[in-house]
């Protein structure tokens, strides 16, 4: 069992270094997905979002509000499957609080540190987080941006797990947003930053948490090892090595069901209308998420989340995109297709994986897709190409990228910072005396 003190205490020496090359890669795969969903978020419910909270917020704690919430408007920012939660969207606004001493390569391993502690803990803790309904991105997202946070202010470890502990009372958000498709699914990422911020200030300044909310495991799962730190520890993965990425605006967990339903549509030799209906197989503990079997998705959030809605618009039109999910109920033919898609639990799927049987009319045996045909790799390359792709193209592209983090971070007070997130996106890792290359690579 890891308890918070052993995670507080493995932060730190991580943070020291050094740390497996691939970590600098894969953390900054997850900045580049994450900051260019913040860049794409234009919709009206941000704007309302951004105007409310700027009235109510100033200072570092808005900045981190904006930030995770910009981050997560699109809900198609990275993912930690072990812990179910968007980790990014609440550990990279953190920067926010990174003085001007610390470099490209410190924020890098600050945020993977984050992840990988919110990773581990989360993991542990999700049946009975989902089981109280709670949303687990809030609370696991909080807990990694508590870490970061504090690694980045040179807190030590003891001051570490007392923020772990703290963040566990302060930060709040109900998986119910997920069902019903209310409005807060969006403020809660940024708050779950903020949480992990005001956490950091409290331990700082000597307050101490309840030890009960996290060292209490009766009902909690054994959940992933740490990973060894510090020097001569082996080359073994981390948590942000296996972030996945989204290719669609559905749920992570439908990832794999919306690419087999649009792989359906280009093989199918009929109309979609002639389709009978669809069986949708899913890992038993994924049909058990709060949102996936929403029956009715009448609005943006529920239809991300509903496995009905986002397999039939996927086999209707051949893909998913925002238009489709903004306005789930104007479509007939996707909400007619909607409820003739059935959900069901097989544990012989994999966790975020899926299977398909589509059942035409008149035509038999089903057709069945499995994930085997469906891609799922994303390279650093085409991250970097897809946010380079979002601003102009002149010699000063990666600057202009700094300055756009810089302003989603609202970091316009610290012009030391944003060269800091220039060099974690752009610099070299083999320039890092704390990198440590993979054996064997």
């Amino acid at each position: 069992m890891t308890t918070v003190k052993d995670a507080a205490e493995w932060a730190q020496v991580a943070y020291a270094g050094p740390v497996p090359k691939q970590v600098y890669e894969s953390t900054r795969k997850v900045l580049l997905n994450d900051l260019t969903m913040a860049q794409l978020a234009d919709g009206e419910l941000w704007r309302q979002v951004r105007s409310a909270v700027t009235r109510s917020t100033d200072g570092v704690h808005l900045r981190a509000l904006l930030g995770g919430m910009r981050i997560h408007a699109l809900a198609m920012d990275s993912n930690d499957e072990p812990s179910q939660a968007h980790l990014g969207a609440a550990v990279i606004p953190t920067l926010a609080v990174a003085p001007p001493t610390v470099t490209g390569a410190d924020f890098l391993r600050a945020v993977a540190i984050g992840w990988q502690v919110g990773s581990s803990i989360g993991a542990r803790h999700l049946p009975r987080i989902l089981a109280r309904g709670a949303r687990p991105s809030v609370l696991f997202g909080a807990i990694g941006a508590t870490v970061s946070a504090g690694l980045l202010r040179s807190m030590p470890s003891h001051q570490l797990a007392e923020s772990v502990r703290l963040v566990a009372d302060i930060a709040a958000g109900a998986s119910a947003t997920l069902v019903e498709g209310s409005d807060d699914w969006l403020v809660q990422l940024g708050r779950a930053s903020h949480a992990g911020l005001l956490a950091s200030n409290l331990a700082a300044a000597g307050l101490r948490g309840a030890q009960a909310p996290l060292e209490d495991d009766v009902a909690s799962s054994p959940g992933p090892a740490l990973p060894a730190a510090g020097p001569g520890a082996s080359s073994e993965r981390w948590a942000i090595d296996l972030a996945s990425y989204k290719r669609y605006p559905a749920c992570n967990i439908l990832q794999t069901a919306v690419a087999l339903a649009c792989r359906a549509r280009a093989d199918l030799d009929t109309a979609a209308e002639d389709i009978d209906h669809v069986v949708v197989w899913l890992n038993d503990a994924d049909i058990a998420y709060p949102g996936i079997t929403n029956p009715a998705a009448d609005r943006p959030v529920a239809a991300m989340m509903s496995g009905t809605f986002c397999v039939a618009a996927a086999l209707i039109h051949g893909t998913l995109t925002h238009d489709q999910v903004l306005a789930p109920g104007s479509d007939p033919r996707v909400v007619d297709l909607a409820r003739r898609v059935r959900l069901h639990g097989d544990p012989g799927v994999e966790p975020a994986s899926a299977r398909l049987d589509v059942h035409v009319r008149g035509a038999a045996p089903a057709r069945v897709l499995t994930p085997d045909a469906v891609p799922s790799t994303v390279s650093l390359t085409a991250l970097r190409l897809q946010l380079d792709s979002l601003l102009p193209d002149d010699p000063s592209a990666r600057r202009r990228h700094a300055a756009l983090a810089a302003d989603i971070a609202g970091l316009e007070h610290a012009p030391s910072v944003p060269n800091s997130l220039r060099d974690a996106l752009w610099g070299d890792p083999d320039k890092d005396p704390l990198v440590r290359v993979a054996r064997g690579h």
